[in-house]
């Protein structure tokens, strides 16, 4: 068992929160698009306390929001894609004392390209049969590619960000 297990729990709630208001409230959303920076807590998580907790932190902000703040019918699909969101940010951020160009890259891919684009495509063409699979692909394809540079630009300073957070508690 980790130490300090009560402080790590008030973090994550702290970050969830934060995740659910910036994906909520904070995020510019138009036509069945979304666009935002509520990612940037639960890679903070992912970097911090590793891919399974970030994992569980992703799927609760989802859960939360979903019922807080409802944006449409519940699908747990979404649930599952937020959850591998985080587990990549752990796999990839976590215990990492340099920035590693390559797996911020690969972290982008796997969190935009494959997971926001094609797992959410996927979620989207069952949920709503106006457009098809490729259709929705298509159409989420310019929001999933601002949010790629995004996180190319963000995931770097996180993660520079953590690493000083990490020295300044000696863990």
């Amino acid at each position: 068992m980790r130490k300090n297990t009560v402080r790590i729990m008030c973090e994550c709630a702290v970050l969830i929160v934060i995740e659910v208001v910036l994906n909520r409230f904070v995020s510019f959303k138009a036509l069945g698009l979304k666009f935002g920076v509520s990612f940037v807590p639960m890679a903070v998580c992912g970097a911090l306390f590793g891919p399974w907790i970030a994992a569980g932190c992703y799927a609760i902000g989802d859960i939360l929001g979903s019922l807080i703040w409802p944006m449409g019918a519940y699908f747990p699909g979404f649930t599952l894609t937020c959850a591998l969101m985080g587990l990549c940010y752990g796999i990839f951020m976590y215990k990492k004392e340099k920035i590693n160009w390559l797996s911020m890259v690969a972290a982008a891919v796997i969190n935009c390209g494959i997971l926001g684009l094609l797992l959410n495509s996927l979620w989207m063409s069952i949920l709503y049969t106006s457009r098809s699979y490729v259709g929705w692909i298509a159409y989420r394809l310019p929001q999933e590619a601002g949010l790629f540079i995004l996180h190319l630009v963000l995931l770097p300073v996180i993660q520079k960000i953590v690493t000083i957070i990490r020295k300044q508690r000696n863990i």
